[in-house]
């Protein structure tokens, strides 16, 4: 996050040759401002995983019955979100949800007796998200239940 807050400093006020540490320490701050506004969003979900903190990528596991299989189905045909593309094929299926500024993929696949559902964001993984794909994840598994 350093860097981007540093070139958030920088393309407004431009560099300053005497004293170089206001622009170091301006791209610190504006750094540590991104990430707690995100911690506040993720501090709402008591049951977030620490490995999911400030992740724009979530995985999730439910037990496998036909019927939990064909509920997902249903619920995504039914388009609770927007879909750009959806793909399905025997025991996978692939939706890209449209979102404010970036992407979102859900993968859900059948492995054994589990259904493995993957949220992640097109592009820029490392950007935390404003848990929005954490919300998106949880609403489809509360829908499910």
């Amino acid at each position: 996050m350093f860097p981007i807050g540093y070139l958030a400093w920088i393309i407004p006020n431009g560099a300053d040759s005497e004293h170089p540490y206001i622009t170091f320490v301006a791209g610190i701050g504006i750094a540590a401002l991104i990430v707690f506004l995100h911690v506040f969003d993720y501090e709402k979900f008591d049951d977030i995983k620490t490995e999911d903190f400030l992740e724009s990528k979530h995985s999730f596991h439910i037990d496998y019955s036909e019927k939990n299989w064909n509920k997902i189905r249903d619920v995504l045909k039914s388009q609770f979100i927007q879909v750009v593309n959806f793909k399905e094929s025997d025991g996978f299926i692939f939706m890209q949800i449209d979102k404010r500024f970036f992407n979102s993929i859900i993968i859900i696949e059948k492995i054994d007796q589990k259904i493995n559902l993957r949220i992640k964001r097109k592009n820029f993984n490392f950007f935390p998200d404003n848990a929005e794909n954490y919300r998106t994840i949880k609403t489809l598994i509360k829908i499910i239940k």
